[in-house]
């Protein structure tokens, strides 16, 4: 195609298709993704502690890829999550512990202080599938039950409650501004 007026005519056109192709590939991801959650089974990559597997006995094609307890970190999941309940951990001093007993990820990395307080918070650990701001109920077998995990999030938000941190800058306003669109943070 050629820089004349009608080439750079095609040029639009061609691309605008071509994200017209896009759009409506991603808007029948998400409905096959939402309706496998609505089925109460994991659409994605499964959390650690759990892995994904083919279902050998499927009875839809919702479950024909379902969720299941890892067996090599799953104890190692619900040991963190009991010992966190028992109120004498931090997360700094349970990422220490939980990585000597072996919890590690995917890549086989030590977890970071961020992905045990995602552990420690998320519902999926006792049964719950998040999706959308909402909880469903899931399929899979729950790592801890639902009191338990409402006493670690009791316990992290005591944690929080008082905490003292220690900024690099200290801006007017901060942690009081949310944004209209996205409703995160303002931050500078």
């Amino acid at each position: 195609i050629d820089d004349s007026p009608e080439g750079r005519f095609i040029d639009v056109v061609l691309a605008g298709a071509n994200a017209l192709q896009s759009q409506i590939t991603g808007r029948k991801t998400s409905k096959v993704m939402e309706q496998k959650a609505k089925t109460g089974w994991w659409p994605g990559q499964a959390p650690i502690g759990y892995q994904n597997v083919t279902n050998p006995h499927p009875t839809s094609s919702s479950d024909k890829r379902i969720v299941i307890p890892d067996p090599k970190t799953a104890p190692l999941i619900t040991q963190m999550l009991k010992l966190y309940s028992t109120s004498t951990f931090t997360i700094k001093t349970l990422t220490k512990k939980i990585s000597v007993f072996g919890l590690h990820n995917r890549q086989g990395q030590s977890l970071k202080e961020s992905a045990i307080h995602h552990c420690l918070s998320n519902p999926f650990y006792y049964g719950a599938l998040p999706w959308r701001g909402t909880l469903l109920k899931g399929n899979h077998e729950p790592l801890i039950d639902q009191p338990t995990w409402s006493i670690c999030q009791q316990i992290m938000a005591d944690h929080n409650r008082h905490a003292h941190r220690k900024r690099k800058h200290n801006y007017l306003l901060r942690g009081f501004l949310y944004c209209h669109d996205c409703d995160s943070r303002y931050w500078a």
